[in-house]
C-alpha cells in the first residue's frame, strides 16, 4: 500500500507520477496488473473524497493504454467485510 504526503515541495499529482513511473519504468511491473485505490471520503464528518489522485491516476493509465475505471467501493465492501 502506497500512501502520499510530502516533506517536500511538490504536489500530490507529481508523487503519483513519480510512482507511476518508479512502478512501471524502473521496477518493471506491468501497468495491467497495477490496481489503485483512493480515498473514498468521510461525508460524515465534511472529508470529501480523493478526486484529484483518481483523476491523476486514470490520466497515468491512459498514457499506457489502459482504460481505467473509476468506481466507488465505500459501501459495497463494508457490506462484504462485515464491518456494521
Amino acid at each position: 500500500m502506497l500512501g502520499n504526503w510530502s516533506l517536500g515541495d511538490y504536489t500530490k499529482s507529481q508523487q503519483i507520477e513519480w510512482m507511476f513511473e518508479f512502478l512501471t519504468e524502473v521496477v518493471g511491473l506491468d501497468p495491467n496488473k497495477l490496481y489503485v485505490t483512493c480515498f473514498i471520503g468521510a461525508f460524515e464528518y465534511n472529508i470529501p473524497k480523493d478526486v484529484e489522485a483518481a483523476d491523476t491516476w486514470k490520466r497515468l493509465f491512459a498514457t499506457k493504454n489502459i482504460d481505467a475505471e473509476i468506481t466507488d467501493m465505500g459501501p459495497k465492501l463494508t457490506a462484504i467485510a462485515g464491518y456494521p
